[in-house]
């Protein structure tokens, strides 16, 4: 159950002292965020990405979207009926759709991002996405913080839990990773808005001069309930 540790999130914060980051992967990775939305709703994110790596590695675009559709699951083999979550991806100008997650788990907006940000690192690195693919999985369950911060949304101030994560501090080849060892990944969560997701965010550090290496961002910009 993921209530048991929002309850001992906040308790933390209030204290003052930052969640843990198997607390704050809870949060972030909360099963029951796609419960709450009814069939026939579609949540919209703008999708951007940014920076200064080679155009035919990194791919910027600044007209992205993602777009997470709940509907009516075909029935099963065995008549069963349930409902699944179609995700539409927009690129700049390519636009694919994804096939059907299951409508009654997590947001699988987020496992698309995170995929298309480690996709991205590994083609500017020439990296394994393999390898920086398990140091998200372990910086997402084990090593993040959290702090309570209030977001806006559809013109309405909400409570929200900004969850940080910075998946190659500690690892022993970041020297080789150039920009991308200072990678940070940064969410804002809250239970007040369907989908739990208002911002992901994954980029390389400001420089001093310039734009950044890398930035690529999601942001919910409207429900549409049919």
């Amino acid at each position: 159950m993921i209530r048991p540790a929002i309850l001992a999130l906040a308790a933390a914060l209030a204290l003052g002292s930052p969640a843990s980051g198997d607390e704050a992967g809870e949060l972030l990775f909360d099963a029951d965020a796609l419960a709450p939305v009814a069939v026939g709703t579609t949540l919209h994110y703008d999708f951007t990405r940014e920076g200064t790596g080679p155009q035919e590695q990194l791919r910027p675009f600044d007209t992205g979207s993602i777009a997470l559709a709940l509907r009516d699951a075909p029935p099963g083999d065995a008549g069963t009926t349930g409902r699944e979550a179609l995700l539409t991806l927009q690129e700049g100008t390519g636009l694919r759709e994804l096939n059907p997650f299951p409508g009654s788990g997590g947001n699988p907006v987020l496992m698309t991002f995170l995929e298309s940000s480690l996709r991205a690192m590994a083609s500017v690195t020439g990296g394994s996405p393999f390898y920086i693919r398990n140091r998200f999985k372990d910086a997402l369950f084990r090593g993040g913080s959290a702090r309570p911060v209030e977001a806006e949304f559809d013109g309405r101030k909400l409570a929200a839990t900004e969850l940080t994560f910075t998946p190659f501090a500690d690892d022993p080849n970041r020297e080789r990773m150039g920009d991308f060892a200072g990678l940070e990944l940064r969410f804002i969560v809250s239970d007040a808005v369907p989908g739990g997701m208002l911002l992901l965010s994954a980029s390389t550090p400001e420089p001093a001069q310039g734009p950044v290496t890398y930035r690529e961002r999601a942001t919910l910009e409207r429900v549409e309930e049919n």
